[in-house]
Parts: C-alpha cells; sequence; structure tokens
C-alpha cells in the first residue's frame, strides 16, 4: 500500500497496521489451530495454505507475516515483488498476477493448484485507490479502481471456491486497506 503522495507507509502506519491485522480477521488463532468460531471448524495452521492478495506491502505484508509465523504456507500475490527476505523462507512463495486480468488469475490458480494445493484461507487485500476531486477524475481513474477493487476481488473469490467446496471448508477475509 502506498500513501497519498505515493510514498510507502511510515513506520508509524505499519505499526498500525500490526495492531489492525489481529482486529481485522474474525477468526482466532490459538495454538496453532485457526477457529471460526460462527461454523465452529477449526484446521491446523501448519496445513493451511493461504493466499493473500496485495501481499508485497503494507497490510497484506503483515499479514504475510503474521501467517508465516503461525507456520502457514503463505503465497503473495501482487504485481510488485516483496523484498527478498519476505520470500526467504520454505512456507512463503510469491506469484506475480494482476487480479484484474480474468486469464491471469485462472493461470495462476492452476500453478498454486500444481505446485501449492489446494487453498484453505484467501485474504483479498489488493486494492488501489485515486484520491482526486470528481472533476479531476477521468474515467479511466475509475475503471482501474473498478477492476482491481471489485472485479480482481470476484475473480480471485470465484476461482479459488471450488477449492474450498473440494474441503468442504475454506476461510474468505476481504480487506479495504486503502488509506488505512
Amino acid at each position: 500500500m502506498f500513501t497519498k503522495n505515493n510514498n510507502p507507509p511510515s513506520p508509524n502506519e505499519v505499526d498500525n497496521y500490526k495492531e489492525k491485522v489481529n482486529k481485522l480477521i474474525h477468526m482466532k488463532m490459538i495454538k496453532g489451530t485457526l477457529f471460526d468460531k460462527q461454523r465452529g471448524l477449526k484446521l491446523n495452521s501448519t496445513k493451511i495454505i493461504s493466499v493473500v492478495t496485495g501481499g508485497s506491502q503494507g497490510l497484506g505484508l503483515e499479514l504475510v507475516k503474521l501467517l508465516k509465523e503461525l507456520g502457514c504456507t503463505v503465497i503473495i500475490v501482487d504485481i510488485l515483488k516483496p523484498e527478498e527476505k519476505v520470500l526467504d523462507c520454505k512456507n512463503v512463495f510469491y506469484y506475480k498476477c494482476d487480479i484484474s486480468n480474468i486469464i491471469e488469475v485462472q493461470k495462476l490458480r492452476l500453478k498454486i493448484r500444481i505446485k501449492n494445493g489446494l487453498v484453505s484461507l484467501l485474504i483479498n487485500n489488493a486494492g488501489v485507490t485515486n484520491v482526486a476531486c470528481l472533476k479531476d477524475m477521468t474515467n479511466e481513474d475509475i475503471d482501474k479502481v473498478m477492476k482491481i477493487n471489485l472485479w480482481g476481488t470476484y475473480l480471485i473469490t470465484s476461482l479459488f471456491l471450488d477449492d474450498f467446496l473440494l474441503q468442504k471448508q475454506g476461510f474468505i477475509v476481504n480487506i479495504a486497506s486503502i488509506l488505512g
């Protein structure tokens, strides 16, 4: 995530993201087990294959770090490659993908299925914004926001839904993290 000035978040903003991480996910992670209170399901975190869109920076990166610490297999899906130190771990993978492009998302799903297995946790975190007066915005500006924030979330969710159905369980978390 970038701030309004297109700069990376400050250390204070990153600390705020870390605090929000635990509040955003309605699931509780206790002693290596993932619980969904509403349905009473649980998964061993070492068996969780998670996808985090927009996971190369900002809140998405903090979610990646949290899931990595819990022992989950974490797949970062982003157009930006994360820092090498994030990928220097046997359970973290990166796939470059424009989530608003259906062909790229279909190829992504196939790669993940072959190389990593069935996804059991999907965190839709990727998003963009355009902070400007309405009179200064173009149709292309709005189109880009809608393609990534709405269409991209729909594509990713609909294509990984089969993984959840095959396992008879799965978790989807949608986050709107732009602007904190």
